[in-house]
């Protein structure tokens, strides 16, 4: 991740810090995600995210809506007594289609089209 310094007008500043605290996030989060729509989807490929990523960016997406791994031990004990086999893992998951854009980038896009 890079870093900058950038110069906005008080009027825009002051847009930007009432939007991150009525929606209840990071400054430097609301910055990036207008810069991320303004700039728009870059021309190279698209980077394979790992399945952690992945969750993570769903949960980040979707917060109280999407169960974590604890979760799902709590309501459902028994399925740590089988848990399945790295070989089983790998074949589920490379039976899956591949998401282009990622399930979690479209998730993100619906979101930021909601807000408008």
């Amino acid at each position: 991740m890079m870093t900058i310094t950038i110069t906005l007008p008080n009027e825009l500043y002051e847009q930007l810090l009432a939007t991150a605290e009525r929606e209840n996030r990071p400054v430097d989060e609301i910055a990036i995600a207008g810069i991320a729509r303004e700039v728009g989807p870059s021309e190279s490929s698209p980077v394979q995210l790992t399945r952690e990523e992945e969750k993570r960016l769903i949960q980040e997406a979707m917060p109280g809506r999407i169960w974590t791994d604890e979760d799902v031990s709590q309501l459902f004990p028994w399925l740590d007594e089988h848990p399945m086999t790295e070989e089983e893992i790998d074949e589920i998951l490379a039976s899956l289609p591949i998401l282009d854009p990622p399930l979690s980038q479209t998730i993100i896009q619906m979101r930021d089209e909601e807000r408008y």
